[in-house]
């Protein structure tokens, strides 16, 4: 019961490093996949796998995002203003599903 409580520990740890620094979808994925035998994703049902798959879809959208922002010229305000809203409502919608997650992880122990 210790070692799953340190490693419960551990991977709530995890989990809140990645919300705050929010790295790129390729290092989330190897993150996620290349766990310690014994350490699995929460199970408390299939929708922990299915966030699980589904957060670093949209944090590549969110990537893709920032990019198109980033390439858009400053005199086309109207469209910067646009992916900016959608933008936001990603980001919004990242923060909801990793809480979800993250829930559904310290439920599952």
């Amino acid at each position: 019961d210790e070692r799953r409580a340190d490693m419960h520990q551990a991977f709530l740890k995890l989990g809140c490093a990645l919300i705050l620094y929010q790295p790129p979808a390729e290092v989330l994925l190897g993150v996620l996949s290349h766990r310690p035998p014994g350490v699995g994703c929460p199970t408390g049902s299939g929708r922990s796998a299915r966030l699980e798959a589904r957060i670093p879809q949209l944090e590549a959208e969110q990537a893709e995002l920032e990019q198109a922002i980033a390439a858009t010229p400053a005199e086309q305000y109207e469209r910067i203003r646009e992916l900016s809203e959608q933008l936001d409502a990603l980001s919004q919608q990242i923060e909801r599903e990793t809480e979800r997650w993250l829930e559904l992880a310290e439920l599952a122990s």
